[in-house]
């Protein structure tokens, strides 16, 4: 009976893991955004006052103020907070909502970025591609040979990285953070499928979820989206 008895402890607690787990994988699973209406329909609700009248320029103040007053609870989150203002400063001058910031082995923030594709016209300035194009050409850190990027600096960026980023970060040899993950198919989930070659060197690298709160989470979530305001003037030529 001891035993029996310790069996179900056993598996009583694993099933409270499993439900854990599940949980906070649910709470992760945010439906895509595809249209205006989608994207008011989920900000509904949300702790940025954003409703189904507002403009973009109304949009993007909104989530400023929340920006603004948010009070991160740890220097990781403070961090984020950092990377979604850029995603922010990105949406705010005409571009997509990527921001990015470069963190030294003191937990220094040395360089910070955001998407300009579209204020550039250039396709690869991506978030966390400018902000290595930035912290490189600056002289921000100091570089191993000539490209790699001493060990201990970290990227923490608004969104989950591209696959073309994905390999310019593990290249550079820098670890990444990001806020908000993308769908099933991500790139962090799809290492397995890259070549060889460029699957070993991501392999060697960490890339993993930030954390912080639902709210911030949210926050970056809604600006990667809010492409769906300017979707139309950019695509349509």
């Amino acid at each position: 009976m001891a035993t029996l008895g310790r069996r179900v402890v056993i598996l009583a607690a694993c099933a409270a893991c499993v439900f854990a787990v599940c949980g906070r994988l649910a709470a992760e699973d945010r439906p895509a955004i595809s249209s205006r209406q989608d994207f008011f329909r989920y900000a509904k609700g949300l702790p940025f006052g954003i409703s189904e009248d507002d403009d973009y320029a109304k949009v993007l103040g909104k989530i400023r103020k929340f920006l603004e007053d948010y009070k991160p609870g740890s220097k990781e989150e403070s961090h984020c907070l950092r990377a979604v203002k850029q995603a922010l400063i990105g949406c705010e001058t005409g571009g997509f909502g990527i921001g990015a910031v470069l963190v030294n082995p003191n937990g220094e923030v040395v360089e910070e970025a955001h998407n300009e594709m579209i204020q550039q016209g250039r396709s690869d300035l991506h978030g966390e591609m400018n902000l290595l194009d930035k912290a490189e050409t600056n002289r921000k850190v100091p570089l191993l040979g000539r490209f790699q990027i001493p060990e201990g600096f970290v990227v923490f960026s608004s969104a989950e990285p591209c696959p073309m980023c994905m390999i310019r970060l593990a290249s550079a040899g820098v670890d990444t953070v990001y806020v908000v993950g993308n769908d099933a198919d991500s790139m962090t989930r799809s290492i397995y499928k890259l070549p060889a070659f460029w699957r070993d060197i991501c392999s060697k690298r960490s890339f993993k979820q930030a954390q912080c709160g639902a709210a911030l989470s949210d926050a970056a979530y809604l600006l990667f989206y809010s492409i769906v305001f300017i979707n139309d003037e950019v695509f349509k030529k």
